[in-house]
This record gives structure tokens, C-alpha cells and sequence, in this order.
């Protein structure tokens, strides 16, 4: 993300990149598929906004970073866009797609509930609580969502799952751009013409002019 982050920042927007509660160099914590998650996502929006002096905020949101922007405890994340890459539809789909990739028929649908139900235990709210493309139907600003034909953990079919939850100003890209992995680190070209045109759509060009001495 920092190298990202370095990109948008060249093009003049303002960027904070964060490492979630358990990930990157924060300290231990239980990992909650977004839900806890989303507590330093609120955080970081509410900084960034304060000192941008409420400028719109576009939120990249890869995998787990966009289920948080859409499934926390306080809602929808108040961001004025969003991007979403590589993101789970459901908790539940995205736990058989795991599965799947490892055993065979029928061991991913006999296992899935399984593992889905340790949330009520682990986290006190159900499975079905943890779906971004529930949560994603309630958001009413523009967003991008963005997926790999080659991802067998969050599908194409899957993607377009969640674009199709859009009822308003929505936009689908899908690329062959390999598993789930190699779709989360993905930072070409193309895939920054396509993120830099959609934010100058959405939250406007940023302000370069130099600051007075």
C-alpha cells in the first residue's frame, strides 16, 4: 500500500495507508474478516477528513480492507468513493472458495459451516452478519469494483455479485490479472490509469498549485 499511497500522493490526493489491529506492524489481535477491522478504518477516515478540512475521501479498500469499509459494528464507512479490490462477498463463500482450492467435492460445503460458525464464538455475531455485498446495497456514493478472472478465492462471478448489489454510480473492471494474491498486490499501468480516472471523476482533480512562502 505505501507504494500506492506514494502514487496518489504524486498526483496531488492526500494518502494515509494503515496497518489494521493484527496485521502489517500492529500488535497482536484476534482478526475478524473486517468487522473489528473496521474500527481503525472509521479512525483513519475521520483523521484523514479533519485534515483535509472535510475534503471528499475515496477509500482503496484491497480484500479485507474493503469488507471492513462496508460490514463494521457502526456501519458503512462515510467515505465519499470507494474502490474495492478482490473483496469476499460473503463470509461464507469466501470460506468454501478456500476449502475448495484445497479438497475436493463435497469436503468445502461439508466443512464451510464449520469454520463460518466459530464467528458466534470467536466475534458473538453470526456469519451471515459478515457479508460486504449486504452492506455494499446501502452505500450511495460512486464505487469501483475491481477482480480477477484468475481469483478462485473471490471469484469473477463473485465480483460481479457485488457490483450488481449497486443500485447508483457503479463501475466493473475485470482482468486477468491472476489468483487472489496476485490480484491484492496488482499496481500496473493500466490498473492506475483506471484508478486515477475514476477518482478525478469522483472526488474531483486535486489542487497542485504550489504552497504560498
Amino acid at each position: 500500500m505505501a507504494a500506492r499511497a506514494e502514487w496518489l500522493s504524486s498526483l496531488g490526493y492526500a494518502s494515509l495507508a494503515i496497518d489494521f489491529r493484527g496485521h502489517g506492524e500492529s500488535d497482536l489481535a484476534t482478526r475478524t474478516n473486517g468487522y473489528r477491522e473496521a474500527r481503525d478504518a472509521q479512525a483513519a477516515l475521520a483523521w484523514l477528513k479533519e485534515r483535509q478540512n472535510g475534503a471528499p475521501v475515496a477509500v482503496l479498500g484491497i480484500s479485507l480492507g474493503g469488507a471492513a469499509s462496508l460490514i463494521g459494528e457502526a456501519g458503512l464507512l462515510p467515505a465519499d468513493a470507494l474502490i474495492l479490490q478482490a473483496v469476499y462477498p460473503d463470509l461464507r463463500s469466501a470460506i468454501r472458495n478456500r476449502i475448495a482450492q484445497r479438497l475436493p467435492a463435497p469436503l468445502p460445503t461439508i466443512l464451510e459451516p464449520m469454520l463460518s460458525l466459530q464467528t458466534l464464538i470467536r466475534i458473538g455475531i453470526a456469519p451471515s452478519r459478515l457479508s460486504p455485498r449486504d452492506g455494499l446495497s446501502r452505500f450511495k456514493g460512486p464505487v469501483l469494483v475491481m477482480g480477477s478472472t484468475g481469483d478462485e478465492s473471490t471469484t469473477a462471478a463473485e465480483t460481479r455479485a457485488l457490483f450488481a448489489a449497486l443500485r447508483g454510480d457503479r463501475s466493473l473492471w475485470l482482468v486477468d490479472a491472476g489468483d487472489h494474491a496476485a490480484m491484492c498486490d496488482l499496481d500496473d499501468g493500466l490498473y492506475r490509469a483506471v484508478i486515477a480516472s475514476f477518482l478525478r471523476r469522483t472526488i474531483g482533480v486535486p489542487d497542485v498549485r504550489p504552497a504560498e512562502e
